[in-house]
């Protein structure tokens, strides 16, 4: 072998170089040749080298989509469940709409009704002092021809939507002024016309309304609860009075439908006085 240091030739044997006096290889406590400081021992030449234990493979990394969906009870929602999550959803957001248009709908009926209230307290004064403070103008006539050609009135404010009744064009509802000789207010009605635009008798009934119980007297509200209908048509009278009326149908035992023609009356203060209900055949509709 060579010396690693200055290279010359020494023996296997030699613990330092004769040349150089480098250390080449150190013994143990026994004499034995510990380690060799270069090269490799002869007794270990053949010897494999020890490796190092094959380590388990590193747990890969959960992949993002990997559950994308909420677990219940340990369990990821299934596709079903999805299904009825979105068509819950869907008719829930149906359901909104339908409520909103009849809110909307209900709000314009109901404009109206405020507008005829308010002409209500004009009645004794002209047409002119209304028209000076109220949104709602009244003309001498509707722009639908229809109504001037079914309905009796002075003045007429009207809203501006409209719609048909077997097939002729009204106004969804009216306020229409009844005047003196004078030209002053005498009457003020408000008409539903889209009330009948589907049915011209009305809403339908399970049966015929009665109203003997109530009597002279009995408060206004109780009685509309009992009658539960929207009015066709709501009119104020010089006389005080304040009368409603209801077009509804219902079925008779023998199968024929009626149509009902029924009138409320109440004072202004809010108190019943009386009621009518005239039965309707195709010859009065």
């Amino acid at each position: 072998m060579n010396c690693p240091k200055c290279g010359k030739k020494v023996s296997s044997e030699d613990f330092n170089c004769i040349y150089c006096g480098v250390q080449l290889k150190s013994t143990g406590a026994d004499g034995r040749v510990k380690k060799k400081l270069f090269g490799r021992d002869k007794k270990n030449k053949d010897k494999p080298e020890k490796t190092k234990p094959e380590t388990s493979q590193p747990e890969q990394p959960k992949s993002d989509t990997q559950d994308p969906l909420p677990k219940k009870d340990g369990a990821v929602l299934s596709d079903k469940g999805k299904v009825l999550k979105i068509s819950a959803i869907g008719a829930l957001s149906v359901l909104v709409i339908v409520l909103v248009i009849v809110l909307v709908s209900s709000i314009a009926s109901r404009k109206g009704e405020r507008f005829a209230a308010q002409a209500s307290e004009y009645i004794g004064r002209s047409v002119g002092d209304l028209n000076q403070e109220s949104e709602l103008f009244y003309a001498d006539t509707s722009d639908c021809y229809g109504i001037n050609n079914t309905v009796t009135y002075d003045c007429i404010g009207e809203a501006e939507d409209t719609v048909k009744i077997q097939g002729i064009v009204y106004p969804e509802w009216a306020v229409t002024l009844s005047l003196s000789d004078a030209k002053f207010i005498t009457d003020v009605t408000y008409t539903n016309f889209a009330l009948v635009k589907n049915d011209l008798r009305g809403e339908k009934r399970s049966e015929q309304i009665s109203l003997e119980r109530f009597h002279d007297g009995d408060k206004q509200s109780s009685v509309l609860r009992e009658i539960d209908l929207e009015p066709y048509s709501i009119t104020y009278s010089q006389n005080g009075t304040v009368t409603y009326t209801f077009k509804y149908w219902y079925k008779r035992d023998n199968g024929d439908e009626q149509a009902v023609l029924m009138r409320a009356v109440f004072t202004e203060e809010g108190k019943y006085r009386y009621s009518t209900a005239e039965l309707l055949f195709p010859a009065n509709m």
